[in-house]
C-alpha cells in the first residue's frame, strides 16, 4: 500500500487561494458531510478528533493536541496529523501536514464566504488579530480583493506594527488610527447594537472546544449586517 505524504513545504508550494475556493465551490456541490468530533482530556491538555466523511470522495480524520504548558520549552501548544481515507475501500490513502490544513482551511473558508458575499468593490479590509491566523488571512484577502487596503488591529499596538511591518513592499498596509483601533474593539467585543455601513461582511472565526462541541458550523458562520443606512 502507497501512501502519500503531504508536507507543509509542499503543500505551500503548491497551493493558491482562488484555486483552493473553486475547490470548496466544487466539494459544497457533493453530499453534505457527516461530521463528528470528540474530546479526550488530561488536566489541562485535550485530544481533539474532528472526523468528516462525504460520500463518493472519501473520509478525513484532523487529529489536533492542546498541550497549554508547551510555550514554556518553546514548543507549539497545538499539533496534530491528518488522514485520508479512500471512500471505495477504507484505506489509508494521504497523511497531510496538520498546520497546512489548519493554515489553508480556515482562511480559505473565510476567503470563500467574502467573494460571495461581500461588495466586488469593497477596498478597505480591518483584520482584527495579528497572531498566526490574521497572517493567513492577509495571505488569502491579498489573493481575493488584490486592490484592497488593508488595516489590522490588535489588542497590543506593539504586535500589530510587527504585523504590519511584514507586508512593506504592497504599500497598502498601515494602522488604524487610534479613533479606528478603538471602534474595531468595541465591535468585536459585541456591543449590544454596533453600528455598520450596509452590506459590511463581518466574519468571526472561533477558536475554542465550547463552540466546537456545540455544534461545529458556527466555526464557519459569516454574519451578514444589513444595518440601516447611515
Amino acid at each position: 500500500m502507497s501512501v502519500v505524504q503531504i508536507s507543509f513545504e509542499e503543500g505551500q508550494a503548491n497551493l493558491d487561494w482562488l484555486g483552493l475556493c473553486q475547490a470548496f465551490d466544487h466539494g459544497h456541490e457533493l453530499p453534505r458531510a457527516e461530521i463528528s468530533d470528540t474530546f479526550l482530556y488530561r488536566g489541562g491538555d485535550t485530544l481533539l478528533n474532528r472526523s468528516a466523511w462525504i460520500d463518493g470522495l472519501g473520509l478525513a480524520v484532523k487529529c489536533a493536541t492542546v498541550f497549554p504548558d508547551n510555550p514554556k520549552n518553546n514548543r507549539p501548544m497545538i499539533n496534530g496529523g491528518v488522514s485520508l481515507f479512500s471512500d471505495e475501500t477504507g484505506a489509508l490513502a494521504a497523511l497531510v501536514d496538520f498546520h497546512l490544513v489548519t493554515k489553508w482551511k480556515t482562511a480559505g473558508d473565510s476567503l470563500c464566504a467574502a467573494l460571495k458575499l461581500a461588495r466586488p468593490e469593497s477596498k478597505r479590509i480591518l483584520i482584527v488579530g495579528a497572531g498566526t491566523v490574521g497572517h493567513s488571512l492577509r495571505a488569502a484577502y491579498g489573493a481575493g480583493f488584490p486592490d484592497a487596503e488593508f488595516l489590522i488591529w490588535n489588542r497590543t499596538a506593539t504586535t500589530a506594527e510587527a504585523f504590519a511591518a511584514k507586508y512593506p513592499n504592497d504599500g497598502l498596509w498601515k494602522m488604524g488610527t487610534p479613533t479606528e483601533r478603538t471602534e474595531a474593539e468595541a465591535r468585536v467585543r459585541g456591543a449590544s447594537c454596533p453600528t455598520y455601513k450596509e452590506g459590511t461582511q463581518i466574519q468571526q472565526l472561533i477558536q475554542s472546544s465550547t463552540y466546537w462541541s456545540e455544534d461545529v458550523r458556527y466555526n464557519r458562520d459569516l454574519i451578514r449586517v444589513s444595518a440601516a443606512k447611515n
